[in-house]
């Protein structure tokens, strides 16, 4: 992806509709080793086997069931742009998010800024 070509429109569509459930150990590990408690008691551990775990996210702590979306995000208060409220540690996935013009096409994302060549 040419990154000079995406420019984030802070819309939410990624957080509101580009579903994803797992993240990464490293993710979990900054998050305990950053002591953010109220990020990780949204995330569920599935032992996978061999000692290995899966790390499923945005699991409501209340119900135990799946978020309908992202609950960090937040529009601003002028109904404008939306927020992420744990930007700073927010999933590698997220930070890596568009993973290719035709992945931003696909969820709705209207970050690209040109057409392609």
């Amino acid at each position: 992806m040419n990154e000079k070509d995406f420019k984030c429109q802070r819309c939410g569509t990624c957080c509101l509709h580009a579903r994803f459930n797992e993240v990464h150990e490293e993710d979990v590990r900054s998050w305990e080793e950053l002591g953010r408690t109220d990020v990780l008691q949204w995330v569920r551990y599935r032992p996978i086997g061999q000692g290995d775990f899966a790390y499923e996210v945005w699991i409501d702590p209340v119900t135990g069931q799946v978020a309908e979306s992202c609950p960090w995000i937040e529009k601003e208060s002028n109904g404008g742009r939306t927020i992420c409220r744990i930007y700073d540690v927010r999933p590698t996935i997220c930070r890596y998010f568009p993973a290719s013009r035709k992945h931003a096409l696909e969820v709705g994302c209207k970050g690209f800024v040109s057409e392609p060549e």
